[in-house]
């Protein structure tokens, strides 16, 4: 594993859509190492102007920076800096990673990929920010999230529990500050320069795990949520899925602690390959107890379950129970996870945008639907206008076409290869179907299709690519055009 870039070729396989993502904090690490850097997307110019845009600026205040520390200390020696900055747009180049010394694979990259394999070939590493920070990192309290649903939910929690175990406005506490980092946060690159040893907690994705086995680090609290099938479409099957989400735990110490859920077969299975203590949490068991769950304010089976992963892993940190406690009675949520975004005419709008699977959407189904179950005749109404589809990873509808007769008046479909598979198992259900071309268009139909009472649920079931950035991008367009109605 290298440690100094410096002078070195980096290729950096991903520039990406994100202000302070993968990609971009990668480029600007390299950049304050002296690498020089060839940034390749297969976006276009146009589609990446923004990152690059960021970059450019970035690059050109470090020079001007450099410069400056030259002139004040003329007898030390001047800080290197890269000469070069090149960009390659729409296209991969086979001589970018035949002449790299380093290759940094972005997350969104699969590892299949024949440019990986050419690199792989050569020999020359592939990294990621996670490889590369423990490399230079250890951490004394390293919490990391993974599984397929939850992640984001149960990271934000146990991140709130620390926060406030150590909060500086109470009593006997010192401030202390805790780093929140990985998907739902920053980048570890953004402060591997500056980092002095505090907890990080951090939600990790299977991308992000693949580079674990480099640095033979795991995190000394691993959490995983549940495993289900999704990301097929960059799996060749389940089981490198599940291998990449193990690197969770594959190289704790005896000390260490795995929390697992034991209503998940998957996750289960884990326990005999764990190397620390398992701890377990059960929703269906109600393990353990001591949680008060009567007290959650975010709705949902499934989030009594990452209530249950949070508070047990919380509790293997050393935060103590009423800590815990306050957060669960406190903690209202996060943005695009089942958000309420306004009522119009007595209809709710809520934005769903991180259900990318058909078992996430039927999550949403179940929680909103419900609330609608009258004590009279245990019967569930049929109030919600769903709108759903986009690009497929390879999943099966079948399960979430059973939740969308149960529970739907009507569905709204968004273009895309999720939606070919989707929509012909739905056609015999006798409720209107409306095929859309963008998310405009999507809420103005679902705004007619709405009476006072019902709900309108963003839960796309799919993947976002090719008609928005990401689903974070879509999900910023259903809360604008929603809240342009009148």
């Amino acid at each position: 594993m290298l440690t100094n870039f410096q002078n070195k070729r980096v290729t950096v396989m991903g520039l990406g859509l994100y202000e302070k993502g993968t990609g971009i904090e990668a480029v600007k690490f390299f950049l304050r190492q002296g690498s020089k850097v060839t940034v390749t997307d297969l976006r276009s110019a146009r589609e990446l102007e923004g990152s690059v845009r960021e970059l450019v600026k970035y690059w050109t205040g470090l020079r001007h920076r450099a410069k400056g520390i030259e002139r004040r200390a003329k007898n030390s020696k001047p800080l290197a800096l890269s000469p070069k900055l090149a960009f390659v747009f729409g296209k991969h180049r086979e001589e970018d990673f035949k002449n790299a010394d380093v290759v940094f694979q972005n997350p969104s990259v699969p590892s299949e990929s024949p440019y990986l394999r050419i690199a792989a070939k050569r020999k020359i590493p592939v990294v990621n920010d996670w490889s590369l920070f423990l490399a230079r990192h250890t951490p004394k309290l390293f919490i990391g999230v993974t599984g397929t649903r939850g992640k984001s939910t149960t990271t934000a929690l146990i991140y709130e529990m620390l926060k406030y175990h150590h909060s500086p406005f109470r009593p006997n506490r010192r401030m202390g500050k805790v780093w929140l980092a990985g998907n739902l946060g920053a980048s570890p690159l953004s402060f591997i320069d500056t980092y002095n040893g505090e907890p990080i907690v951090a939600e990790l994705s299977s991308w992000l795990l693949h580079h674990f086995p480099t640095v033979k680090k795991s995190p000394n609290i691993a959490v995983v949520t549940n495993i289900m099938n999704d990301h097929l479409d960059k799996y060749r099957n389940i089981r490198e899925y599940i291998a990449d989400k193990e690197n969770i735990f594959r190289f704790q110490k005896r000390g260490d602690t795995l929390v697992l859920n034991y209503d998940n077969a998957a996750t289960r299975a884990m326990a005999k390959r764990a190397r620390g203590k398992v701890v377990w949490f059960s929703a269906e068991k109600q393990l353990p107890r001591w949680v008060p769950l009567e007290d959650l304010q975010i709705p949902g089976a499934h989030n009594r379950a990452n209530a249950l992963a949070a508070a047990v892993a919380a509790d293997a940190a050393g935060v103590t129970r009423r800590d815990i406690a306050h957060v669960l009675k406190t903690f209202r949520g996060l943005p695009n996870r089942l958000e309420l975004v306004r009522t119009v005419d007595g209809v709710r709008y809520y934005n769903d945008t991180t259900a990318t699977t058909p078992e996430a959407t039927v999550a949403a189904l179940a929680t909103l639907g419900q609330r609608q179950i009258t004590n009279h005749k245990s019967q569930i109404t049929k109030n919600i206008v769903l709108i759903a589809g986009g690009a497929d990873k390879k999943l099966e509808f079948r399960e979430l076409a059973k939740y969308v007769k149960q529970y739907c008046k009507a569905v709204v479909l968004l273009p895309g290869t999720a939606t070919n598979k989707f929509k012909p198992l739905i056609t015999n259900y006798q409720l209107p179907i409306t095929l859309v071309k963008q998310m405009k268009e999507a809420v103005k139909k679902a705004h007619v299709l709405a009476q006072s009472g019902d709900i309108v649920l963003l839960s796309p079931a799919a993947a976002s690519f090719g008609l928005f950035k990401n689903e974070f991008d879509r999900g910023r367009q259903f809360v604008d055009h929603v809240r342009k109605l009148v």
